[in-house]
C-alpha cells in the first residue's frame, strides 16, 4: 500500500480513493467514464501536495497523462467532462457545500478549480 505524507500525516491512498469514489457516485460518475481513473489520480496528487495546483498542467495533468498513455490535453478534457456531469446533477449545491462558497450557482469551475475544491475538502477531512 503506497502512502503519501501531508503535514507529516500519512495518507492511505486506497482509503482516500474510496472516499472520493463514494463522494462522486451520487452524480452517476463511475469507471464507465474513460477519464474517471485519471480524475481520481489527479485529485489524489493534489491532496498529497497542494502546491501542484499552482502548475496544474505540469504537476498534475502530465503525470496522469503519462500513467494512462494520454496527452495532458486529453486529461484536462476528461476532467471537463466529469465537471460537466457533476454540474448537470446539482453540482453547484455540492460544490457550495464542500467549499463554503456560493459562486458555483453562477459559474462553472475550470478543471483546476474543480481539482482544488475537491482536494481541499478531502485534505481537511484527514
Amino acid at each position: 500500500m503506497k502512502e503519501a505524507v501531508i503535514n507529516k500525516t500519512p495518507i492511505d491512498r486506497e482509503k482516500l480513493s474510496q472516499e472520493l469514489e463514494d463522494m462522486l457516485r451520487p452524480f452517476g460518475l463511475c469507471y464507465r467514464y474513460s477519464g474517471y481513473p485519471g480524475f481520481i489520480d489527479a485529485i489524489l496528487l493534489a491532496v498529497e501536495n497542494p502546491q501542484r495546483l499552482s502548475c496544474v498542467s505540469k504537476e498534475i495533468y502530465a503525470p496522469v497523462a503519462a500513467k494512462y498513455g494520454l496527452n495532458p490535453i486529453n486529461v484536462e478534457r476528461n476532467i471537463r467532462t466529469i465537471r460537466d456531469v457533476i454540474m448537470k446533477n446539482d453540482g453547484a449545491l455540492f460544490l457550495e457545500q464542500i467549499s463554503g462558497c456560493r459562486r458555483w450557482h453562477n459559474c462553472v469551475p475550470y478543471p483546476g478549480e474543480l481539482l482544488e475544491v475537491i482536494s481541499s475538502y478531502l485534505r481537511h477531512r484527514l
